[in-house]
């Protein structure tokens, strides 16, 4: 059951995270509507899971244990129009949108924004479930009860999600490569990601580790890895590759600007660190007699790491250079 100990993921998202994409300056109308999302995402999360943050957790746990994803889904489009509306609220109120067809923007960069955080989010988040259910196989009776309880108690809305919205901006040439940007990012990121992220997990987990431990020797080590261009790049190859599979041509620079999932790339980092320390929050919570066992276990995993560090920095260059 939830007791008074349960971590409420906005204050978590808070603490753990001030979300500081990087926003600039432009006549551009969708670089202006990204950095409006960009300037209120942090708040704009907070603010939708207030109300929506037990319905996520218990749609998560109940994903993680019972391999049902449609509750996940179901919670991640009901949440968007709570998280759509702040930001476009504090847009009005701070004089930043002009005319219609500038919130019509803004809740398609919105969106982008916002299925980019909750895709990684949820896929970390039971992840992180699941490498609890294999260190500490003794609980999984009691969590697998634990999901299928209050998944029943939290249910998600049935909503399909708010439609991408088009006006005269979407259909001008000289903007073209920016609509076609998004798209991209919005269809191939997240899979990129994932096969990105998959053989350096060790490597992300432990800097999560060392981050949640304080050991800025440690962060410094293992970000050399997550945070070098090497890593950042097999991103963008892994895009590249997942687009030309699907339509039999590359990404070209006459369409194609890398900015879009730059600014994907930053976010679902975050995301995934955030539901990494949410999991593990909530399971501590949960189970505080196996606060010490995971401290523990955190504590020799990131010495692990670091003593294999440069097995780990060649195999990243070897998948850097691999054609």
């Amino acid at each position: 059951m939830i007791n008074n100990k349960t971590i409420l993921l906005s204050t978590v998202f808070i603490v753990f995270v001030s979300i500081s994409l990087p926003t600039e300056a432009t006549d551009n109308p969708f670089r202006k509507a990204s950095a409006i999302t960009k300037k209120y995402l942090p708040q704009a999360f907070k603010a939708m899971w207030q109300s929506e943050y037990l319905v996520w957790r218990a749609q998560l746990f109940n994903s993680a244990f019972s391999q049902k994803q449609l509750g996940v889904s179901n919670a991640i489009n009901s949440g968007f129009p709570l998280f759509n509306q702040y930001i476009i609220d504090q847009a009005i109120m701070n004089e930043e949108l002009t005319d219609d067809n500038d919130k019509l923007l803004l809740q398609n960069t919105n969106k982008l924004h916002y299925l980019t955080f909750s895709k990684i989010y949820a896929f970390a988040y039971k992840r992180r479930l699941e490498v609890i259910q294999h260190y500490h196989p003794d609980i999984t009776s009691k969590l697998c009860q634990h999901a299928a309880t209050t998944s029943k108690q939290y249910p998600a809305d049935e909503q399909p999600m708010l439609p991408w919205k088009t006006n005269h901006l979407t259909q001008q040439n000289v903007w073209r490569a920016d609509l076609f940007s998004m798209r991209v990012v919005n269809k191939y990121f997240t899979s990129a990601f994932i096969e990105r992220q998959a053989p350096f997990a060790n490597i992300i987990d432990a800097e999560i580790y060392a981050r949640i431990a304080q050991d800025e020797q440690a962060i410094i080590a293992l970000t050399e890895i997550s945070e070098g261009y090497q890593y950042g790049t097999l991103l963008m190859k892994n895009i590249n590759k997942a687009y030309k599979k699907a339509t039999n041509k590359p990404l070209t620079d006459k369409y194609w600007r890398p900015i879009y999932a730059q600014d994907a790339s930053m976010l679902a980092s975050q995301a995934y660190k955030l539901a990494t320390t949410s999991a593990l929050m909530q399971i501590k919570a949960l189970y505080p007699e196996l606060t010490s066992r995971i401290e523990t276990h955190m504590s020799s995993y990131i010495k692990l790491q670091l003593s294999t560090l440069d097995e780990n920095k060649m195999r990243l260059s070897a998948a850097y250079n691999a054609p």
